[in-house]
């Protein structure tokens, strides 16, 4: 199988690994509902480069043509309460660009169920473009949408124009080919253009040895310098890139001014130290979650909690598994045949420990079990390589 031996965000060669997780199934967009056919799943390489020059990150040995995201298995859950503040805090961010009277469209790519778009308070015309079933929705929202695959030529007609790209080019074996499109077909225009982008930053998880960030479904993995490195090769030069929700999203606002007008402090010796501390002290935490199996619960089963509970070797019979989308209740960790239960069950299981398998996403979870009295003696979560306390503050 190819190996890619550049930098996909600034194309140098100093590459180094960070991590090899091993042939793992996908994390979410394959949850099944029956548990043999979960650990059936097809496995695929990932392994974990870092830029030397830019600290980009990226799988080496990832195939988009291994992917589909019209399956049934993919669900993201979307509303905790930290991730709505964040949205409320995009939409203030864009507010200037979308109230202003000489806006003509604004297209989303990869819009999904347009809820994002349709919560856009405008005048100008908005059109949602994603090869998903999603995107169906758009309809309700009295939104115009294409089904397809985004085409610069065809979706990008002209006039004042606001593009939004959220979540999307972590997707991309090659992100510099999309944003490349974009800037060739707007470039020449007589009015500048405005590009919105949101990518995850793998900065903390890069300072903090997180392991579950490294999801096949995400090939990329972006810092502010390595999106910085991105968009001057693909020719983007007027920027701001801003850290949000925590520096676990980066922010990015792009002008495209018309071709007539155009004018981390990360130590990756450090991080690839850090990582391989967290290597052994898996080991470590292993041997202490096996012991403390039959009063630990573990929260979060698909995604990057899948990720976590597959390198921890967590044994089937003895882990219980809950997750507060309730779409995935009843189905498998992929990969696994653990079952997904409701958070309602540690009210019967009153664990002495609830650990966090995202541990982005350890304050949301403290949040819902106090807002619903959920019995937890100790909130963990696994950042720098071992398990930390999360204060419930009750």
């Amino acid at each position: 199988m190819r190996c890619l031996s550049t930098c996909p965000a600034c194309h140098s060669n100093d590459l180094e690994l960070l991590i090899d997780m091993g042939d793992q199934p996908m994390s979410l967009v394959a949850l099944q509902s029956d548990p043999q056919q979960s650990r059936e799943l097809v496995c695929h390489p990932i392994r974990i480069l870092i830029c030397q020059n830019c600290t980009h990150v990226f799988n080496c040995r990832y195939d988009d043509s291994a992917i589909t995201y019209t399956a049934d298995g993919c669900r993201m859950f979307n509303t905790g309460s930290g991730w709505q503040e964040h949205i409320a805090d995009v939409y203030r961010l864009l507010t200037p660009i979308v109230k202003d009277e000489t806006l003509d469209l604004i297209v989303e790519i990869g819009a999904g169920d347009c809820e994002f778009l349709a919560g856009i308070d405008t005048k100008a015309a908005r059109i949602a473009i994603d090869p998903c079933e999603a995107v169906l929705a758009a309809e309700k929202h009295g939104i115009m949408y294409y089904r397809e695959h985004f085409d610069p030529v065809k979706h990008l007609q002209g006039g004042n124009t606001l593009i939004i790209m959220r979540h999307l080019l972590e997707h991309f074996e090659q992100p510099r080919d999309i944003l490349e499109d974009i800037a060739r077909t707007t470039k020449y225009r007589t009015h500048p253009t405005i590009l919105y982008i949101e990518v995850p930053s793998c900065e903390n998880a890069l300072r903090r040895c997180r392991i579950e960030d490294w999801t096949y479904e995400h090939p990329q993995h972006f810092t502010v310098n390595s999106m910085r490195a991105l968009l001057r090769a693909a020719g983007l030069d007027h920027f701001i890139i801003l850290p949000k929700y925590d520096d676990e999203v980066l922010s990015v606002i792009v002008k495209i001014e018309p071709v007539e007008h155009r004018a981390s402090d990360l130590c990756v010796e450090t991080v690839l130290m850090d990582y391989e501390r967290t290597d052994l002290n898996i080991m470590r935490e292993i041997g202490w979650m096996r012991h403390h199996a039959d009063c630990t619960v573990f929260w979060g089963g698909a995604g990057k909690s899948a990720m976590f509970i597959r390198r921890f070797h967590l044994p089937e019979d003895d882990t219980t598994v809950v997750d507060s989308h309730e779409a995935k209740w009843g189905l498998y960790v992929p990969g696994t045949g653990i079952k997904i239960q409701p958070p309602s069950i540690l009210h019967d299981v009153r664990p002495d420990y609830v650990i966090a398998t995202t541990s982005w996403r350890a304050n949301d979870i403290r949040d819902e079990i106090v807002r619903d009295d959920i019995p937890c003696k100790t909130l963990l979560k696994f950042e720098g390589g071992e398990l930390r306390e999360v204060p419930l503050g009750r």
